[in-house]
């Protein structure tokens, strides 16, 4: 059980080294735990304002949804080269509310915008989305794609299938 490191902790990934990555809300950190160990390695603090989701590309860029603080607050996806703590980029147009984020093995970044509704699809390395789903989705927060590429989605608001 990791105890170290975490403050109100909310979403996690496991990079290719099968390390650990935990975004900690009450710290406003990412903390990288190394594969085995219940210490933290490391801990982002720079850019990371509310951190919800985090997903990590075949890169090693670490990917990490800043939720809004406040209905009139920003949202955004700061990416992380590897091994650094400074934000490389910031991703915010079709960024709204942001929760959930994964990547596919094509590098594409799938952003759960749970006020909007919306789940903005981006290519990779580009900071525009190229598609916005938003049919059937009320609320969504997680979101994963397996490796046959079929996007699944949390929605905390929908009503239950048959």
């Amino acid at each position: 059980m990791i105890t170290a490191g975490v403050n109100i902790p909310n979403y996690c990934a496991i990079d290719a080294q099968g390390n650990l990555w935990v975004t900690n809300d009450g710290s406003r950190t990412v903390t990288e735990y190394k594969a085995g160990s219940s210490r933290p390695h490391i801990a982002i603090t720079k850019g990371v304002t509310n951190p919800a989701g985090v997903a990590i590309d075949h890169s090693g860029n670490i990917y990490v949804a800043n939720y809004p603080t406040s209905s009139s607050s920003g949202s955004d996806i700061v990416v992380y080269a590897p091994g650094t703590k400074f934000p490389a980029r910031t991703i915010t147009d079709g960024v709204r509310s942001a929760a959930g984020i994964t990547i596919d093995s094509n590098g594409t970044l799938y952003v759960t915008n749970y006020l909007q509704s919306t789940v903005p699809k981006y290519l990779e390395g580009k900071r525009h989305p190229y598609q916005t789903i938003s049919q059937g989705i009320d609320a969504p927060i997680a979101v994963t794609v397996n490796k046959k590429g079929w996007l699944y989605v949390t929605d905390s608001a929908g009503s239950p299938g048959p």
